[in-house]
Formats: C-alpha cells, structure tokens, sequence
C-alpha cells in the first residue's frame, strides 16, 4: 500500500458521515495520520436518523490500516475547537486542514422565497460552515506558517456559482463565501508557502443525500446516474496533498471532476 502521506498529520472536520468521512479515511490509507471531529459519537444517535459516528468512521480508518484521532465537537463552540487545536499543537505539526463541516437544513431545498423562509437557514448555512472554516483556518494558519508549508481544503458546491441546482440564498451564499474565503487566505498565506484552494464535488452519494432522494420521491436512481463517491474526493485530497508543486494550485477553485481527469483516478 503507497504511504505517500506517512509522518503527515492532517484534521478533517465533519467526518461522521459523507464527503469530510471519506477524505478522512483516504488520508489515512495514505499514510497521515487525521484527527476528525464530528458531534455524534456512536452510532445511532445521529439526527435525522442518519447513519455514521465518530465511532464508525475510527473503526473503518482502522480497517484500511489507518491511523485517527476522533474528536468530539460542535463547531458553534469556538472553545471546543481551542481546545482540538491545543490537541494538535501537541503533535507540533499540522500538514492538512480540511474545512468540511456543515449543517444541512432540508429547507435548503423548499421552493420558497428567502423571506418565507425560517431565519436559521442562514445560521446554518453559514454558522457551521463558512465561519467555522474560518475559525479553524485561524487556528490551523499558525501551525502551518511556523512550518513553512501547508494545505488548506475548503469544501464548496456547485451552488457557489450556479443558481440552477439548488437556489436557497443562504445556501448559496455561503458556498460563494467558501470560495472567497480559499482565495483570499491564499494571499495572505503564499509567502509562507502555504496552500489554500477551494474544492468543489458535483454531486455525491452520501447518506443525507440518498436520504433526501428517497423520502422526498425524486424519482433518480443514484446507481444510474453521474454521482460521485466521497472516496473519490478523498483520494482526489490525497493526490492534491502530495502534489510536490502544489502552490502553483494556491487560491484556486478546483473541481473534483477536473481534478479526478488530471490524476487519472476512477470512481
């Protein structure tokens, strides 16, 4: 198995389930070892009665020969994630940041105006995501400049730039924010050879996904369609994480597609 990530410690926020489990494990085939946060600890208590733990994730990076450390956090809770990073600080070291945390809300998928909306779709499109990849940015940034290099991924969507897919305002917005967010940290970071990008999937078969298509009767076979899986945007993570010249990458908005075709990876 490559170790091309040995030595290498990486955090993936919002890995019980989905896209941020996926990278998670992928970086830890890889070699690296990860910290992973997520708030429901074993399975079973996940909301919405979705499946996927902090547990689940540890046993399955485990079962590829990997190395991870769960962390327990509500990313609204800055204090929590003060003391995640005192955790990491104690490595000395921090090589990857994955900004991937996220709170769905299924009114992101009404067709009601934005004034008809309840006000929290904005909380949470934005409070736990586009300011908690801020806040870990802020505490990762130190770790990685004092190193001289790093590598920031900050998950988007298509949304942040098209309005034809999903068209909740607070929704995308927030994705558009993502987006902005890479690229203006990558100024601030390039001369301390530091990588920020932001990365982009289609769209992709997590449990919250299959879900939605299911109780909401969208009459789309998942099997049958051009989905994408969240261990293909893992490996696509890995290839950009030992990517030797991947500042030339730095306050870009990447897709996984793209991606995929340039390192010859199938899903």
């Amino acid at each position: 198995m490559d170790k091309q990530l040995s030595g290498k410690i990486a955090l993936v926020t919002g890995a019980t389930r989905g896209i941020g489990k996926g990278i998670a494990i992928e970086l830890a085939k890889a070699g690296a070892l990860v910290y992973f946060t997520g708030r429901t600890v074993k399975e079973g208590e996940g909301e919405d009665g979705l499946p996927g733990s902090l547990e689940t994730t540890l046993k399955e990076i485990e079962k590829v020969g990997g190395k991870g450390v769960p962390f327990a956090c509500d990313h609204t809770n800055d204090e929590k994630v003060k003391q995640l990073f005192e955790k990491i600080t104690a490595e000395d070291r921090l090589d990857i940041l994955v900004n991937n945390v996220f709170k769905h809300n299924r009114k992101f998928f009404s067709k009601k105006p934005f004034w008809e909306k309840p006000l929290d779709v904005w909380t949470d499109a934005n409070l736990v995501g586009l300011r908690s990849h801020y806040i870990c940015s802020c505490f990762a940034a130190p770790l990685m400049t004092s190193m001289g290099r790093g590598l920031i991924v900050t998950l988007s969507s298509v949304a942040g730039q098209r309005s034809d897919i999903i068209t909740d305002v607070a929704y995308c917005v927030g994705k558009s924010g993502d987006e902005r967010l890479a690229q203006m940290m990558a100024l601030e970071l390039k001369d301390h050879n530091v990588c920020s990008i932001a990365l982009v999937p289609s769209l992709v078969k997590t449990e919250l996904v299959t879900k939605i298509v299911k109780e909401e009767k969208l009459g789309i076979n998942l099997d049958n369609v051009n989905v994408q899986t969240p261990s293909l945007i893992g490996r696509v993570v890995v290839k950009l994480a030992s990517q030797s010249n991947i500042m030339s990458k730095t306050g870009s908005t990447l897709l996984v597609a793209d991606l995929a075709k340039e390192y010859d990876l199938k899903d």
